[in-house]
C-alpha cells in the first residue's frame, strides 16, 4: 500500500489486508531472494463504508523513510510508528486526529473524506520527524526518539499563511517548508535559543503574484535554493530569506499540469503525468565536471562522463578533447568497454562540430549571395543570385 525503501540487502515495504477493517503491517523482505524477514503488525483502522459496511477506497500509506537504523512511516490511519529496522521492533506508535468519518445515509452515496495533502514519506531533520498524515488535518514535529509531539501547522492555514497548505516540500536543519495554491512557505523547526521565534511559527512566506497559477507537485531543495512548481513556471528561493531568485516559464506542452521536481548533478527535472523536462546552468554543470575529475585523477568513468557534458552545453571542442582523453587512458588501462563508449561519443561529438561547421558556412554563404543580388546590374543577375 506503498512505496518500498531499499536499504542494503533489505527492502521495507507498508502493507494492509481487509478484514471488516483495515490491518496494517510494515514488512522486511531479502532484497536478492523474496524471503521475508521479519513483519511488524503496527495496528488496525478504517474507510469510508456504505450502507452494506463496505469498504469504499482502499488504504494507502505513506512511503518509508530511514534514518540511522530506524524506519518511519504514517499508516494514514491515523497512526505514526517508528520501527527498528533490523529487528521489526516497534519502537513507538503515535495516534493524531483524523478527519471523521461521516454516517452513511444513502446506499448509492457516502460522505467521502479527499486528502487535504500530498501523501508523502516522513522527513528527518536532526532529533526531529515531520509527518502530513493523509486523514489528518494538521502537519505534526514529532520527536524522533519518543513520538511526542512538538508542535502542529494545520493545512487550512490561511490566517497565518496567507493560503492552504497542499505540500509538505522539504526540510533542513532550521525550516521545514510547505506550499498550496497561493504561494510557499518556511517554518521554524526549533525554539530560538534568544527567544526570537518559537517552533511552528512563520520563518518567512512569499503569495504568489498570478493567485491563478496555483502551487502544484513536489518541489526540491537542493544546494543553490528551494525550487517550487507551479501549473504555469518554476520558482527558486533562497531558503535562508524567502527571496524569489529564479522564476521561467514551463513548456506549452506541459503548463496546467501537475508537476513534480528532483535535482542531481546540477540538472533541475521537471516530470508529470506524460511529460519529462530539465533545465541546468551550463556554468555550474561545467564546475561539476570538473570537480568530478580533479576528485577521480587517473579514473576514466569522470572524464567520460565531463565528455559528455561538454557534448551537451558546449564548447563541443572540450567534448572532442575529452573523449580523446578517455580513450587513451582506457587503452592504457585495459577497459575495453570504455574504450568503445569513447569512441562512440566521439563520433558522435565530431558530427556535431561538422553539423556547425556547415551552419557557419551556410551563414557566411547567405550573406555573401545577399550582397551579390543586391550588387546585380540587372533583374536576370538578381535572379540568378536569388536562386
Amino acid at each position: 500500500v506503498g512505496a518500498p525503501l531499499v536499504r542494503g540487502d533489505r527492502v521495507y515495504v507498508p502493507a494492509c489486508y481487509s478484514e471488516g477493517t483495515f490491518h496494517t503491517f510494515l514488512l522486511a523482505v531479502d532484497r536478492h531472494t523474496g524471503e521475508p524477514i521479519h513483519t511488524t503488525r503496527i495496528s488496525i483502522g478504517q474507510q469510508e463504508l456504505n450502507l452494506f459496511g463496505r469498504q469504499l477506497q482502499e488504504s494507502v500509506a505513506t512511503p518509508i523513510a530511514e534514518a540511522d537504523g530506524v524506519l518511519y512511516y504514517g499508516t494514514n490511519l491515523g497512526i505514526i510508528v517508528a520501527v527498528d529496522a533490523l529487528l521489526g521492533s516497534p519502537l513507538w506508535l503515535s495516534a493524531y486526529p483524523i478527519v471523521k468519518i461521516e454516517k452513511t445515509y444513502r446506499w448509492f452515496e457516502a460522505p467521502r473524506r479527499w486528502p487535504l495533502i500530498d501523501n508523502q514519506a516522513p522527513m528527518v531533520s536532526g532529533d526531529l520527524l515531520l509527518v502530513a498524515p493523509a486523514d489528518g488535518r494538521h502537519i505534526l514535529c514529532l520527536e524522533r526518539r519518543s513520538g511526542r509531539v512538538r508542535w502542529t501547522l494545520a493545512y487550512h492555514s490561511v490566517s497565518r499563511l496567507g493560503f492552504s497548505v497542499s505540500t509538505l516540500q522539504a526540510v533542513d536543519e532550521e525550516r521545514v517548508y510547505v506550499s498550496g495554491e497561493g504561494g510557499v512557505a518556511a517554518i521554524w523547526l526549533r525554539d530560538d535559543p534568544g527567544g526570537a521565534y518559537a517552533a511552528g511559527s512563520v520563518a518567512w512566506r512569499h503569495i504568489f503574484s498570478d493567485a491563478s497559477d496555483p502551487g502544484t507537485g513536489h518541489g526540491v531543495l537542493a544546494h543553490n535554493g528551494l525550487w517550487i512548481p507551479t501549473e504555469r513556471c518554476v520558482y527558486g528561493f533562497d531558503p535562508t530569506s524567502g527571496l524569489a531568485t529564479h522564476r521561467f516559464d514551463r513548456s506549452d506542452d506541459d503548463t496546467d499540469m501537475h508537476a513534480h521536481l528532483t535535482w542531481g548533478d546540477g540538472v533541475l527535472v521537471i516530470s508529470g503525468r506524460d511529460f519529462l523536462s530539465a533545465r541546468f546552468d551550463e556554468n555550474e554543470v561545467i564546475k561539476l565536471a570538473k570537480a568530478r575529475i580533479a576528485a577521480r585523477p587517473g579514473e576514466v568513468a569522470p572524464v567520460l562522463a565531463a565528455a559528455d557534458v561538454y557534448r551537451a552545453v558546449g564548447p563541443i571542442s572540450n567534448a572532442i578533447e575529452r573523449y580523446r582523453d578517455a580513450i587513451r587512458m582506457a587503452r592504457a588501462q585495459g577497459i575495453p568497454a570504455a574504450v568503445s563508449r569513447g569512441q562512440d561519443g566521439l563520433h558522435r561529438a565530431l558530427l556535431i562540430r561538422a553539423r556547425q561547421s556547415l551552419e557557419e558556412a551556410r551563414d557566411r554563404a547567405a550573406g555573401e549571395f545577399e550582397s551579390a543580388f543586391r550588387e546585380a546590374p540587372d533583374d536576370a543577375a538578381r535572379l540568378h543570385a536569388r536562386v
